[in-house]
């Protein structure tokens, strides 16, 4: 279950905007065709079947939030046709929870809230878009950061003091109410909903018969030793083509492949657990399988796990104090396979990186029509 906190999400969850529907003389023009019901005897409550992308709008705590809440709603579906609704959560501060650490005697840390309390919170959502990069869903973002609905300007919440003194005082607020809604996905739908799509069959069919392919890794993580560049295949057609007769590709692509393919088989022989893995633009060989990447510190950073940053060494660049025969670069330079092998012309990645392994899997968006 998503936890709904105003500042959590504000925290979490980044702002898409992307680019919208060109300006309409009304703001809600796009919109206004739309038959959305408003019925004051209504509660509108948060299904899973709505979305299962929404816009946060706004959350109400305190005295008076149910009302508030409630009149949002009613705001936005009858005068900006929208389709709104509220969803309520109640958090529990009285509950002691376990803290970082153990206590002299080996037993684990509990912490206890500083103010001992229940919460209960109202969220307002836009519901119904399919996809996070909707379109309308974009148009009705950037529309709802420009509003002023009349429900606002009558609530009773701290939220929304700074607005009305403004108005008070000079009727031209600097911002709209609504300005900081959101794109987030719908509370009451499972993270497992929002699985990624699998590999398209395009690029299946470029690993289809590789014999040691990323895709088979059994691991979440792998790590990146070395990238070839080879041409971008985006032609529509030419991809048709290839996927109708399989004909040879006689491009910088193939010759990025053979050398990916190459390393894998050279790292394999010498004991490296090596995959390969080719796209549209480039090949990568990768090596290892990880479930983990590392762990988070305080700072952001992720500090590797010792096998990860292991492979990060051997495979890294290595400081060259001398020039080689016919060259005059130091410094830090990537490494060749000739160090491991007799293939002079494959050499490995300056930073090997942590990746995330592509799967098989043709999981869709989660997508379900709203009856």
């Amino acid at each position: 279950m998503v936890r709904i906190c105003s500042r959590a999400w504000l925290a979490a969850l980044p702002l898409l905007l992307l680019t919208a529907r060109a300006e309409a003389t009304s703001p809600w023009e796009l919109l206004n065709f739309k038959r959305v019901e408003a019925d004051p005897h209504k509660d509108y409550e948060l299904s899973e079947r709505n979305g299962p992308w929404m816009i946060m709008v706004a959350t109400f705590t305190g005295d008076g939030a149910a009302d508030d809440a409630h009149n949002l709603v009613l705001d936005l579906r009858k005068n900006f046709k929208l389709n709104a609704f509220r969803y309520e959560k109640t958090y529990d501060f009285t509950k002691s929870e376990r803290g970082l650490g153990l206590t002299p005697d080996g037993r684990p840390k509990m912490m206890h809230h500083m103010e001992s309390r229940k919460l209960d919170e109202i969220a307002v959502l836009i519901g119904d878009f399919t996809r996070v990069d909707d379109p309308e869903a974009q148009a009705v973002l950037k529309k709802l950061k420009q509003a002023q609905p009349d429900s606002i300007k009558k609530s009773k919440s701290l939220a929304f003091a700074d607005y009305r003194h403004e108005l008070s005082q000079n009727g031209a607020p600097t911002r709209g109410p609504l300005s900081r809604a959101f794109i987030v996905t719908n509370p009451l739908i499972s993270s497992e909903s929002f699985a990624p799509r699998g590999v398209d069959k395009f690029v299946l069919e470029m690993n289809r018969d590789v014999e040691h392919s990323l895709l088979d890794c059994p691991g979440k993580y792998s790590v990146i030793v070395a990238t070839f560049k080879g041409n971008s295949i985006i032609d529509q057609q030419k991809i048709r083509e290839v996927q109708a007769s399989r004909r040879d590709m006689k491009t910088q692509l193939d010759v990025a492949a053979d050398r990916a393919h190459r390393m894998t088989v050279e790292l394999r022989k010498l004991g490296y657990e090596a995959y390969e893995f080719h796209d549209r633009e480039s090949s990568i060989v990768t090596v290892g399988n990880f479930d983990a990447i590392g762990t988070t510190l305080s700072d952001g950073t992720i500090e590797p796990t010792p096998r990860i940053k292991r492979i990060i060494e051997v495979f890294g660049p290595i400081d060259q104090k001398t020039p080689e025969p016919g060259q005059t670069a130091t410094g830090l330079m990537p490494q060749r396979l000739q160090k491991f092998g007799p293939n002079s012309d494959l050499v490995f990645d300056v930073q090997p990186t942590p990746v995330e392994v592509p799967k098989r899997s043709v999981a869709t968006d989660y997508a379900r029509p709203v009856n």
